[in-house]
């Protein structure tokens, strides 16, 4: 695990998320790494998960009530960190779809690790056009650990 100095973690509010969270840590606290807590946004306009929008098709006042609210989540989560780890993590809000934000963040970064909660906050979405993890797992840069 020494080549694992950056940890790329997805954060969207769900309890899965917060366990990786929590586990992305003990695993920075091993291995010296920094973390990087992102939440992405979900963009959505209707009730039927395959209906998403793109970010340039929301009005201002949308977006920053979304990155406020991923900014309140990524505190709660950042909080929760030991001092020690919290000294080396990073936190971003990004609105967009977040298959697209996570790929994106996990390449500019680079990541050398990607660590997911296994189920988020919209099941019926996954059912319909697939997980986020499951998308990690094919798609990703970098290897990917789920944390149930």
């Amino acid at each position: 695990m020494d080549n694992f100095k950056k940890f790329l973690v997805p954060i969207d509010g769900s309890a899965a998320s917060e366990r990786a969270a929590q586990k992305a840590a003990e695993f920075a606290k091993a291995t010296g790494a920094h973390l990087h807590l992102l939440y992405a946004a979900e963009l959505k306009n209707g009730p039927i998960p395959q209906h998403f929008i793109e970010k340039k098709d929301l009005p201002e006042d949308v977006i920053k009530a979304l990155t406020e609210t991923g900014n309140e989540i990524l505190q709660r989560i950042y909080n929760k960190l030991p001092k020690e780890i919290q000294e080396k993590t990073s936190c971003q809000v990004e609105v967009d779809i977040p298959k697209k934000i996570i790929l994106s963040v996990s390449r500019q970064l680079p990541a050398d690790l990607i660590i997911m909660g296994t189920r988020g906050l919209n099941p019926a979405q996954a059912i319909i056009v697939g997980s986020v993890s499951q998308t990690m797992i094919e798609h990703a840069n970098c290897p990917v650990m789920m944390v149930r």
